[in-house]
């Protein structure tokens, strides 16, 4: 038996349950992030809605994203907190904030913003991704542990062809 292979090959077959128990140490441990999403629909010139993006943006301190809709005219608010319900209230606050804004400088142009959907409360964090922490963790585990696995089997292949004794020689 060749050690200087086995037990090499033994600490890389424990990879697999160690970088698991890593995994879930790390998603308990990193701090929950839930977010909310409102949607507002935005009928203006476009450069009246870069500045308001601005506007917005340093408003809430760079803890919203405004993400305009593809061939589409509504803009979707999404934020990040550690408190769901300050999250939801965030994203509703500058959709209400965006259409005042635009109310106020056109009292004709009534429907200029109007609050598509108002965001809810998250019941499950977004951050951190739990499942996506385990899938990478078994990949890298299970990675190692085939090394391992292959250090194993070549530890005891190696071991029996140093035990077999040779074969006699007919004379």
């Amino acid at each position: 038996m060749n050690k200087k292979l086995l037990i090499p090959g033994v600490l890389l077959l424990l990879c697999l349950p160690l970088s698991l128990i890593a995994a879930g140490i790390t998603s308990y441990a990193l701090p929950r992030q839930y977010f909310s999403r409102a949607r507002i629909e935005y009928k203006g010139p476009e450069q009246q809605l870069n500045e308001a993006f601005q506007a917005a943006t340093q408003l809430s301190k760079h803890q919203v994203t405004l993400q305009p809709i593809r061939n589409t005219s509504l803009i979707d608010i999404g934020t990040f907190d550690p408190n769901p319900q300050q999250a939801a209230d965030r994203a509703n606050t500058v959709a209400v904030t965006l259409q005042q804004t635009f109310r106020g400088e056109d009292q004709n142009d009534q429907d200029r913003v109007k609050i598509w959907e108002k965001a809810e409360v998250s019941l499950a964090p977004a951050k951190p991704n739990v499942p996506a922490f385990f899938l990478i963790a078994a990949a890298i585990g299970m990675l190692f542990a085939f090394l391992g696995f292959v250090l194993v089997i070549v530890a005891f292949v190696t071991r029996k062809s140093e035990t077999v004794p040779p074969l006699p020689m007919p004379s």
